[in-house]
Order: structure tokens, then sequence, then C-alpha cells
């Protein structure tokens, strides 16, 4: 989320968040040439109290972070971070529970070709019973989008709940992004660096070889974002365990991964839009809607 500069070097941004959750996120400087500056501090933590709105504030580098109620009113330097709490009914960002299976983390090539799953059509019917059964032999993205195409494509005239299905099923599928950076042709080399960097144990090594990298390369699905996440958490859990580079560019691996398969927030998804936009007002009031 990207934050505007204040009189005072004082950075905000209002973020949609869920009263009542605890939330986790860090601070960075992006720089214009495209470098990336963490916090070297660990993951913040704050409990986002009941309200209508919130302030959230905190300095670079600077463990110290406040949660208040209410508008920010705080005349003082630094970074300062302004939450608007929507509704504890509402859910802004486009991540849900996993439900899959528990994380491996492989040291040798312990993947399969064979697809496994539970294809379950108990109570569907219609659009739903045919989008899942159509599914179980839908292995690639390309045949995932025929699937679609049978219902939505050239001549189709779908009602209401096909659109609903389809646009449940294409979130669920998590198609990944046709921005330009991950259309190149050698996508996601990153991840190959941090293979094979010498700073970081073999053990290590090999578990983001082949958890990571070989299976994003071979058949990447949603479950390498739960992967990815839960790579991280270990390695940042103990600061200064591993090597500052090399946990800053799995930080950037992490989020690159995050843009990869779509998986940002819905508020930086508009704000992406409106940045194309020459009419913006429609996207600004959505999301000052959301925020009440």
């Amino acid at each position: 989320m990207a934050m505007q500069w204040n009189d005072g070097d004082i950075w905000t941004c209002e973020v949609p968040l869920v009263a009542g959750e605890k939330v986790s996120f860090k601070f960075l400087i992006k720089e214009a040439g495209g470098n990336v500056q963490w916090e070297s501090i660990p993951d913040r933590q704050v409990d986002i109290p009941n309200s209508e709105r919130a302030t959230i504030v905190g300095r670079f580098n600077n463990d110290e972070t406040r949660c208040t109620d209410g508008d920010a009113n705080d005349n003082e330097g630094g970074q300062l971070l302004g939450g608007a709490i929507s509704r504890p009914d509402v859910e802004l960002s486009s991540k849900v529970q996993w439900h899959g299976k528990d994380v491996t983390f492989m040291r040798s090539n312990e993947h399969t070709s064979d697809r496994t799953g539970t294809w379950d059509t108990t109570g569907l019917t219609g659009t739903a019973l045919r989008l899942v059964e159509a599914d179980r032999n839908a292995g690639s993205w390309w045949q995932k989008m025929q699937v679609v195409e049978e219902h939505l494509g050239w001549g189709k005239k779908p009602d209401l709940e096909a659109l609903a299905c389809c646009s449940i099923y294409l979130q669920w599928i998590a198609l990944p992004s046709f921005k330009a950076e991950f259309t190149a042709s050698v996508p996601l080399t990153r991840i190959r660096d941090i293979a094979h960097r010498n700073d970081i144990p073999m053990d290590l090594k090999n578990e983001i070889k082949h958890t990571l990298q070989n299976k994003l390369h071979r058949n990447a699905g949603p479950e390498d974002l739960i992967a990815t996440q839960a790579m991280l958490a270990r390695v940042t859990a103990n600061p200064g365990e591993y090597s500052g580079d090399f946990v800053h560019e799995f930080r950037l691996f992490a989020s690159e991964l995050d843009d990869f398969f779509n998986a940002s927030s819905l508020v930086d998804r508009l704000n992406e839009v409106k940045a194309a936009l020459d009419d913006t007002q429609p996207i600004e009031e959505f999301m000052q809607a959301l925020q009440h």
C-alpha cells in the first residue's frame, strides 16, 4: 500500500481493515530506482479496535507501534499509517482462509504429476455442478479457462447464476497476473537466484529449490502462496539467523508472488485501476463507501 507524503515529513494512507482482528505489517522504503528497503525489526502486531475508524502510528525501524480510536491527530514526524476500519462482517482482502493440505518443505524432488483433490458435488446443481465436474479433468490454467468459456464464451447468454459461479471459480483457481513483468520469457527468476545463494544452509537451499522453485516452474498454484508465507515466517522468526540480504530478497519474492497470483487486496487493485483512468471519481466514491 503506497503512502502519501505530508508536511512535517509525515507519511499517511487509509487502509480498510476488519474491526476486532489482529494485523501484522511492516513499513518499507521504495527508491526511485526500484530498490526496496524493509524495516529490520520484527513484523508489527496490532489489535484493531472495534470502532468505525482508528489510527496506527509508527516510525520506520522503531518497533514501537500505537493504535488509537478515531482519526489521526498527531503532528509528529516519521511514518504514520491511518487505518479506516470496515465493519466486522466485511472482508476486503482477496485472500481467504487456506483449506488445502498442510505445507511440507521438501529437500528432494517429491512432486508428483498425479492430480489429487476432492471434487465434492453434494448439493450442487446447474452451473456450479457443471464447473466442479469439468474441473476434475482440467489440470492446467488453459483447460480451466476452457471450462469457463463453455459458460461465458462467444455466443453464450449467461444468466446471473452462471456469472456468479464463474466469478467464484476464477477467484478460486487464482488465475495468474498478465502484467508485463510476468509475461517475460523467464518469469519468477528471483526464486531461482535465491535457491542458488551461497549464504544460506544447504538444507534450506534444497527446501527452497524443491518446495518453491521447481513447483512454481512446473505447476504453480495458490498452494505456493501458502508455502511461501510459511517459509517467510520461518526465515524471519529469529532476526539475525539468516543474512539480511537473503531475507530482503525473499520478502521481495513473496511480494512478487502475491502480485503474480493477483492476491493483493481489493484496495490495491482499485488503486491500480484508478491510475489508468481519466475519470477516477466512481472508484474514489466506491472506496469511500467501503470505509463507512
